[in-house]
């Protein structure tokens, strides 16, 4: 695998493989919107699926020696406590796009930006 600026990429004897990092952040916005207690996405981005273009501002990837870093930013509903959903967006959000793009992820760090009823 290599990296170039905004795409992830595979090469094999078969062909090569690009994936952009856009579709991975729409990956990682999809999977913490369904992360119980969250409201939305900074961006807008809700649990129904709302708002999916915004995704990139909510949602920033990062590769760097064949690993993913994700910031994630959120808007929390105030039923839950924040740490257990900060946990609860990082496994969802790591499973979905390790199981997706095959890629490692390092580290999903997520910020939360407000509460919302």
């Amino acid at each position: 695998m290599a990296e170039n600026k905004e795409y992830i990429s595979y090469f094999s004897d078969n062909g090569n493989i690009h994936i952009s990092e856009e579709v991975v952040s729409v990956i990682a916005a999809a999977a913490a919107a369904e992360a119980e207690g969250v409201a939305e996405l900074k961006s807008g981005f809700t649990a129904d699926g709302a708002g999916r273009r915004g995704a990139g501002k909510a949602v920033k990837v990062r590769l760097d020696s064949n690993m993913l870093d994700v910031d994630v930013s959120v808007v929390a509903r105030p039923d839950i406590p924040l740490a257990e959903l900060g946990g609860r967006i990082q496994q969802n959000v790591k499973a979905a796009v390790e199981a997706s793009v095959g890629v490692q992820v390092r580290s999903v760090n997520v910020t939360v930006c407000g509460v919302k009823a």
